[in-house]
């Protein structure tokens, strides 16, 4: 016989959520009678189901911010055991359900196990007023709006030989009427309990060590296609023992709301005002604009009074919940409507905030100047709040404006498209940002930067991988570490061809002196260009947090093939379990600056000189920085981190300009180091480095007695003679060039030359490695490294035209030989192959263990190895061809 209602089972078993059934009359069971006392809280779990519209489904259950829960007791564990969904489609009704095996480790009896449904705010926070968070559809976009139908419930079965739908009498009954108000739930840090519901599912009773299946149970109205309905969610619970039920006052109280005023057409406040009444007594009232918590008022009057803005223009709708002292709730609702007009009110000058930008070139070169540069309120780019241009040094500003947080997008002609999402502003402070703008690989094709969802695990299982992932939010709260993933969303049209993704620790200091280190990168296969999870996608990145606590930020940027760049810069607190101890002041802080003649591209690492052979890299981003080191404490226990403060006069003020751990000092050389690559480093300005070491207590390292470094200007000698495709050349050549090798405070200079067959590219007559000293005002020619001999007597130096003049086949001059000359009407070519200018700590002392180099400015250095301690590849150098005489 044909039965009326077509089942169509995709499983074994299901996982619902709350209220009656449809074309159902199986009454609710009755909750267990429990005496009166204080609830105990055995934990808050995540309950996380995958696949929801599948045949088969996934389910896990996990503890959520173990480490917090000190209050709780522990001790319970989840196996899974099965997971399953069917549908009515005469009812077009979805039933779930997911049975696990729960282990009593507790070390005592539970009398009547609870599992009770729980509502959260903060960082992981659930829908509204639901117990379910994280709701998403089949392609991972969001899927909020179907949190709602989800229903709690005892599972249920199909009965096959009466072809109807019922609950399951064996599953764990869904007990509503609970008294649940005296249930305290310690949740992790940046996470609050809005709401614990007055039911949960009860299971009978477990005694220590022992073991029983416990269901859950949750249903869903059908969408007319299966990839509108939820494919993935995750329900929030506690779990207690034995609740009492509610008391016998089941009168929920009444509430009204008025707004003053209903409308506003100025920034100013709205006064919100409940009226509530109970026949028992009213508890608080709580208001809500949208899901927004505004705050709780625990006696009459319960008035509350939120500020708006033109940024808040729009219709809100405002809530006020009271809550009798039964626990009795009711909730009413006003429209506000917000009409500030935003005619002729200007952008720059009306608030007490600023943002400047350093806007750089991708290959740490010059700043990039007369780039356009809108600002716009962050995620809404209908309207330009203002525009402007960088100067000539790529800087530019936006003060006295509103706080809030921003989007900056950056065009230029020629160069790629640049967007920085998120940037804060800050009342009182200006903050300053280092943002990169690349030259496009092809200035006529798209400018569009890659839109990316930045992820953080919810929990991490025991081999370190996530359990599941939700969205980074403001403010997340993350404990020791930093785990991140990111990938393109389907709203980046395809085919999008994609570099990278880069990750990076942020931090500001007091001034607004913005800090970074990136220690995380993704590079995506070319082959992959459809945006989306497991294609363009970075997996799981952890970041080294360098020291780091607090309130920090994290920056996540994207490059693609034409070298469009997206950034998105999301604050979060960064909280450490382990306690902070007494620390002292660091000692033999040192500095080193280099300055880079070549562009160099933008996320090539640069070896830090204390790790040579250990494969660390700091990615410094500008022309110039500064590697600063320091001696590594004898003991790490109890210290945090560094903070490398830097200024231009011994006393200060100094400001913050990089941060280190534990990970950044090496236990072969017994140093820590960390890269100044602020963009505000100026080209012929000493500088002073102080350490700072942070634990219980901050201890700041001595006052330099004189400067750290300086920065060297960009070494670029001129080559004279033989000039460029020069002919009649002589067999016996001298080589000049031009210097500019003391003109920003160099101590010394050093080249090598060489001169090359053009035909067979093999070396003739190179000259050996040369440097010319400047101490005192006298200068003088020796030989490099290990060669201290006098070579004025063969090259010389003039001051006043800086020029250095080389005769052919030095090597064999300087040894009383006659030099070998080149052969006749032939081409040659010759060029400066390794060559940089330094400065001593003290440049009117000769160099020694006491008196260090502290800066180079390199020209070129091309070889694997460097002659340039802590130098990067220099490979560009100009190169003169020219043919001997016949």
């Amino acid at each position: 016989m044909k039965v009326s209602r077509s089942l169509v089972l995709l499983g074994l078993l299901t996982l619902a959520a709350c209220g009656s059934t449809p074309g159902n009359t199986s009454p609710q069971p009755s909750p267990i009678v429990a005496p009166a006392r204080q609830l105990q809280s055995f934990g808050l779990y995540e309950l996380s189901v995958n696949g929801a519209t599948t045949a088969a489904p996934e389910s896990r259950i996990f503890r959520t911010g173990l480490s917090s829960q000190t209050n709780d007791i522990q001790g319970l564990k989840f196996t899974p055991l099965s997971t399953g969904t069917y549908t009515d489609e005469l009812s077009r009704t979805r039933y779930l359900r997911a049975s696990f095996k729960v282990s009593n480790e507790t070390g005592q009896p539970l009398t009547v196990p609870t599992y009770v449904p729980v509502d959260t705010d903060g960082n992981d926070a659930t829908v509204g007023a639901t117990p379910f968070k994280a709701v998403q559809y089949f392609d991972g976009s969001d899927a909020s709006s179907r949190a709602l139908e989800l229903q709690l419930d005892t599972a249920h079965r199909f009965n096959s030989a009466t072809g109807a739908n019922e609950i399951d009498l064996d599953a764990t009954p869904l007990v509503t009427k609970l008294d649940t108000r005296d249930l305290v739930i310690n949740p992790p840090p940046g996470t609050t309990i809005a709401q614990v519901f007055h039911q949960g599912w009860q299971g009978r009773q477990l005694a220590p060590g022992g073991t029983q299946v416990v269901t859950f149970a949750a249903r869903l109205p059908m969408a007319a296609d299966s990839k509108l309905d939820p494919f993935r969610f995750k329900l929030m619970f506690a779990v207690t023992d034995n609740p009492a039920p509610l008391p016998d006052d089941q009168i929920a109280p009444t509430v009204s709301l008025t707004l003053d005023p209903i409308e506003l057409t100025s920034a100013g406040s709205v006064t919100f005002r409940a009226a509530a009444e109970d026949n028992v007594g009213i508890r608080d009232v709580t208001f809500y604009d949208g899901d927004k918590l505004l705050g709780t008022v625990t006696e009459a009057p319960y008035e509350w009074k939120s500020a708006y803005t033109a940024a808040d223009n729009g219709e809100h709708v405002i809530r006020a919940v009271a809550t009798d002292t039964s626990g009795n709730t009711a909730q009413t609702t006003s429209r506000l409507n917000i009409k500030i007009s935003t005619a002729n009110v200007p952008f720059i000058g009306s608030g007490p905030a600023g943002l400047m930008v350093d806007l750089i070139r991708s290959n740490r070169g010059e700043g990039v100047s007369d780039s356009t540069v809108r600002i716009y309120h962050s995620g809404d780019r209908t309207k330009v709040l203002a525009e402007t241009q960088t100067d000539k040094s790529g800087f530019t500003q936006f003060l006295n404006i509103p706080e809030g947080t921003y989007d900056l997008v950056f065009s230029k002609a020629n160069a790629a498209g640049s967007e920085f999402n998120g940037a804060v502003a800050k009342a009182g402070v200006n903050q300053r940002l280092k943002i990169a703008q690349f030259d496009a690989q092809n200035p006529t094709a798209g400018k569009a930067t890659a839109k990316l969802a930045v992820l953080t695990p919810t929990a991490l299982a025991a081999d370190g991988t996530a359990v599941d992932w939700k969205v980074l939010t403001p403010g997340t709260v993350m404990n020791n570490d930093i785990q991140l993933r990111a990938y393109t969303t389907a709203e980046n049209p395809a085919p999008l061809q994609l570099k990278y993704l880069m990750f990076s620790v942020v931090n500001f200091d007091a001034t607004g002196q913005m800090t970074e280190l990136r220690s995380a990168l993704a590079s995506i296969d070319a082959g992959k260009v459809n945006p989306g999870m497991e294609s363009q996608d970075s997996g799981l990145m952890t970041l080294d947090t360098a020291g780091l606590q607090g309130d920090i930020y994290v920056q996540v940027s994207s490059l693609d093939f034409n070298n469009n760049r997206s950034a998105y810069l999301i604050p979060v607190r960064l909280e450490r379990s382990s306690a902070p101890g007494a620390v002292t002041a660091p000692t033999g802080v040192s500095a080193i600056a280099y300055t880079n003649g070549e562009r160099i591209n933008y996320i090539y690492g640069v070896t830090d000189p204390s790790t040579q052979g250990e494969g660390k890299n700091i990615f410094p981003d500008t022309n110039s920085w500064v590697s600063v080191s320091w001696d590594m404490p004898s003991t790490t226990a109890g210290l945090t981190g560094f903070r490398v403060l830097r200024a231009v006069a011994p006393q200060g003020p100094y400001s913050e300009v990089a941060f280190a751990g534990v990970a950044q000092c090496r236990t072969s050389t017994k140093r820590c180091t960390a890269s100044d690559n602020t963009a505000t480093l100026q080209v012929g300005q000493d500088y002073y480095y102080r350490v700072k070491a942070i634990g219980s207590n901050e201890a700041l390292s001595a006052t330099p007695s004189q400067a750290s470094t300086r920065i060297l200007p960009p070494f670029k000698p001129q080559l004279l003679s033989p000039g460029s495709e020069q002919t009649d050349v002589s067999l016996l050549p001298e080589y000049t060039f031009k210097t500019n090798a003391f003109e920003g405070g160099a101590t010394g200079l050093r080249f090598d030359l060489r001169v090359s067959d053009a035909f067979t590219s093999v070396g003739n007559t190179d000259a050996p490695p040369l440097r010319i000293v400047g101490q005192g005002g006298t200068f003088k020619v020796i030989g490099a490294d290990n060669d201290t001999r006098d070579y004025a007597k063969w090259v010389t130096y003039d001051v006043a035209s800086d020029v250095v003049k080389v005769p052919h086949d030095l090597t064999r001059v300087r040894s009383g030989l006659a030099p070998q000359p080149l052969q006749t009407n032939r081409r040659y070519s010759w060029m400066l192959h390794r060559a940089y200018t330094y400065r001593l700590l003290d440049p009117t002392l000769p160099e020694s263990t006491t008196n260090p180099v502290v800066a180079y400015s390199v020209y070129s250095d091309p070889d694997t190895t460097k002659i340039v301690p802590g130098g990067v590849t220099q490979s560009v150098s100009t190169v003169y061809h020219f043919i001997t005489r016949p």
